[in-house]
């Protein structure tokens, strides 16, 4: 279900993939904040769609945001081999360095999944090859 909410007119673009940050100093006092701070923080969100009305900000480059239609994106990471599509679990930061350098580091340390915080598997994916040896696939979850 989309949320209606306001970015930069620079990102306004269907398709468009942004991680909500949360309130900065300058939004506490504005008229329209809560039409903008209605996302939850550090989470991952994908325009769906544009609607013609812009409001003056003065923190974004363009000095305006437009009203959106977003979606929260899928969230992606890797889990250990044994675990199966609609299994709950409680992810835990890999024990593998990080290593900034693997080309998989974007799955194994997605910014939109927390440490400690329960999710559900939606889907299973491919293996991913680990330089640590782990054995690895990658998923889609969801909050359960």
């Amino acid at each position: 279900m989309a949320i209606v909410t306001m970015i930069g007119i620079r990102y306004a673009k269907p398709g468009t993939k942004f991680q909500y940050q949360g309130l900065a100093v300058e939004c506490k006092t504005c008229p329209v904040r809560q039409v903008c701070q209605n996302l939850r923080v550090g989470r991952d969100y994908v325009v769906k769609g544009v609607r013609e009305k812009t409001h003056f900000c003065p923190i974004h480059e363009d000095q305006a945001v437009q009203v959106v239609e977003v979606e929260e994106a899928p969230l992606f990471t890797t889990i250990l081999e044994r675990k199966t599509m609609g299994t709950s679990f409680t992810w835990e930061t890999p024990q593998c360095g990080p290593y900034v350098g693997c080309a998989n580091f974007h799955l194994c340390f997605p910014p939109s999944i927390q440490h400690g915080k329960s999710y559900k598997i939606k889907q299973v994916g491919e293996k991913v090859e680990c330089p640590v040896g782990f054995k690895l696939k990658r998923v889609e979850v969801a909050n359960p």
